[in-house]
């Protein structure tokens, strides 16, 4: 099957453009004192850059033409694709370009071998950590082993998100397998013809056994397990990226209770608003191991979520008062959605104050409401302007609606994509699971009309796992695609909307 890169490639552009404009987070070298009654932020910081299969008869499955199934995964290779690739494979959006000046991680400061207990444990009493204390943890959490847990909140270790964790390897050794080998079958697997970043990979053994260690979980307990692409005939997990997310911090304070260690750190965001974080986490002969990372706002989370989503909400309402263009939304870090309001779906001259508005509902149950901005649905239901959620003290952009791409929620809390390119005939309806903020959407099923991949004379449409292109995927019948997408637009969900006005 003929891939036509650049078609693949514009969603994932967008993907990342709207990633990195979205995401209101950088990391800071701030300094935090704490003495025995109160916490005093001092003013000296500097900061470093972050943001925001088959290939079986399906006839059996496909017999309604109106009715295409996710309940059942195909576990037959015989296209050369593992159906079992993944655990929960995904890909990963929310970096920065690699462009960008990147501090270099130190290698890990612990022996591998023979752990030595850094900081004496208490009777149960607790102490402030001393300065060589805090400076000793301080440069462990600035290895590529540890940092990746200071980079991501987490209320429990069952809510780590591990794909941050192993962003950069986790200073773990690379099994020993030949590249061009590993590489090669890589890109016959992702149906890619060439790798353009570099590509990370580490053994299944390895990354289960790290997670057990420093967090005292199982993979399998994990509800935001890595989704590196899965190779079974190597049983390794694979990772191409060019960039790092490394974020080298500053502990201002500390404070050991028995063997756990409350530490306490800052990040900055784009506005130059400090933001308090606590991290808890354990010694043991084994090394780490991390309870939570918890954002600390003086005021509380649901006041300081609050005070965040609500400059978004009137940013919106001002823009649509003021009748801006879709471009005027665009250079205002907007969706130009909202113009439809006013000139596509413009309704008897009524207010669009009255027809657009907000809702928050946690949508993946990470402890944070999400914010949706949307029009209020009159003779259908439309789609979203975006979703944003929290992250690291700051808002992030989940999906954000476009002239050739809209979000739909749908009743089960996850999301459809619909696309459309109108200059080479393509169109596709992906729904897709919200992750949350720090891997945005992974992609379920869905159908696409892709004219330039049917080189197999099996017409253009095709039905798709776990996937937003047609590589893998089962020709369909037209009668079938239309069926899914009529099946799927049942499913959007009319979003009770509190008004702007």
């Amino acid at each position: 099957m003929k891939k036509n890169k650049a078609l693949y490639i514009i969603p994932l552009l967008t993907a990342i453009t709207l990633s990195l404009t979205g995401c209101g987070v950088i990391n800071t070298l701030a300094k935090r004192a704490l003495d025995s009654i109160e916490t005093v932020k001092e003013k000296d910081t500097s900061s470093s850059g972050m943001s925001d299969d088959t290939g079986t008869d399906r006839d059996s499955e496909l017999q309604n033409e109106t009715d295409i199934s996710s309940s059942e995964k195909n576990d037959d290779p015989a296209d050369g694709k593992d159906t079992d690739k993944k655990d929960d494979v995904g890909k990963d959006t929310d970096k920065k370009d690699a462009s960008e000046e990147k501090e270099k991680p130190k290698t890990s400061a612990l022996s591998d071998t023979d752990f030595e207990q850094k900081i004496p444990v208490t009777d149960g009493k607790e102490r402030l950590l001393s300065k060589q204390e805090l400076k000793m943890v301080e440069d462990d959490l600035n290895t590529v082993e540890y940092n990746g847990f200071t980079s991501i909140e987490f209320s429990s270790p069952d809510r780590i998100y591990w794909d941050e964790v192993f962003y950069n390897g986790a200073g773990l050794d690379t099994p020993d397998v030949d590249p061009d080998v590993v590489e090669a079958a890589f890109m016959e697997q992702m149906g890619w013809d060439e790798l353009y970043t570099d590509l990370t990979w580490l053994g299944k053994e390895q990354i289960e056994d790290f997670m057990e260690e420093t967090s005292g979980i199982s993979a399998g307990d994990a509800m935001y397990p890595l989704s590196w692409e899965y190779m079974k005939d190597f049983d390794l997990y694979l990772f191409a990226h060019g960039d790092t997310n490394y974020m080298p911090i500053a502990l201002d304070s500390g404070v050991i209770s028995g063997s756990t260690l409350h530490l306490y750190y800052t990040v900055e965001d784009y506005d130059s608003n400090t933001h308090p974080f606590e991290l808890v986490m354990e010694e043991t002969p084994m090394g780490y191991r991390f309870i939570s990372n918890r954002w600390t706002p003086p005021e509380g989370i649901d006041k300081a979520v609050s005070k965040i989503y609500d400059q978004v909400i009137a940013e919106y309402e001002q823009g649509i008062r003021d009748h801006l263009s879709g471009s005027e939304f665009i250079d205002k870090n907007m969706s130009p959605v909202a113009s439809w309001t006013y000139t596509v779906n413009a309704s008897d001259g009524r207010d669009p104050l009255e027809l657009t508005g907000y809702y928050t509902e946690d949508l993946n149950h990470d402890g944070y409401d999400e914010l949706i901005i949307g029009e209020i649905t009159q003779d259908k239901i439309m789609p979203v302007f975006e979703i944003r959620s929290i992250r690291l003290g700051s808002w992030n952009r989940i999906c954000m609606s476009t002239d050739k791409y809209q979000y739909y929620l749908t009743e089960d809390g996850n999301v459809y994509e619909y696309a459309v390119n109108g200059a080479s005939d393509y169109e596709s309806l992906i729904k897709e699971r919200i992750y949350g903020a720090y891997h945005f959407l992974d992609p379920i099923e869905g159908v696409i009309r892709s004219p330039e991949d049917d080189d197999s004379g099996l017409g253009p449409y095709f039905f798709v796992r776990e996937s937003m292109t047609p590589y893998g995927g089962d020709h369909i019948t037209k009668e079938m695609y239309k069926g899914y997408m009529n099946k799927a637009r049942k499913e959007y969900r009319d979003i009770p909307y509190t008004t702007f006005e």
